[in-house]
């Protein structure tokens, strides 16, 4: 009975802070030509991304073709979090050596920030700025670090009659914002 306790504890310690690598997350070889010499870095890889207490789920990993250069590879890891949202983290050769756990990447700046920074958008796109109301806002945040802002707003046509909609603004871990107003 004390050897079945002591399994079962080191099963539900083990399973709630490490994260499992599905069977096909890790290929024999990268896809990218050129880097067969890393191949044994995937499974490191997904290995260290493994431990992170955000990864439940190692799902894909193989080296990136934008961001590796020749003789330096980027490895990136797909996990998913507790929700089953997918993100993708990134490690360096020298990362993987040192054993560095990635974690997932962070919002870009604060609520405020990102609100205010939508709602200057918004105006540049519309033909009576002078109009505008804003109502509810809300806000998404992603597994991959982005956030998605949406703000309900009016404001007056060219011919003067009243608009309702809803503006979506995406705002990526690098500070970049894109914008959809939506009907």
């Amino acid at each position: 009975m004390k050897a079945f306790i002591a399994l079962f504890t080191l099963f539900s310690i083990t399973s709630v802070f490490a994260g499992t690598i599905e069977p096909y997350a890790v290929p024999d070889k990268p896809i990218l030509k050129g880097y067969d010499q890393y191949s044994p870095y995937l499974r490191k890889a997904a290995e260290l991304q493994a431990k992170s207490s955000q990864c439940k789920k190692v799902t894909y990993v193989d080296i990136s073709g934008n961001r590796s250069k020749p003789g330096s590879p980027v490895f990136y890891v797909t996990c998913e979090n507790g929700s089953g949202q997918s993100y993708n983290t990134w490690y360096t050769l020298e990362q993987l050596d040192a054993k560095a756990v990635a974690s997932a990447p962070k919002p870009f700046a604060n609520r405020a920030v990102r609100v205010s920074e939508c709602q200057k958008r918004l105006v540049k796109e519309l033909k009576r700025p002078d109009t505008v109301n804003y109502g509810n806002i809300t806000e998404t945040e992603h597994a991959n670090g982005n956030v998605t802002v949406f703000i309900q707003f009016s404001a007056r046509s060219e011919i003067n009659l009243p608009v309702a909609k809803k503006v979506r603004c995406l705002v990526t871990t690098t500070g970049t914002y894109e914008l959809s107003i939506l009907d």
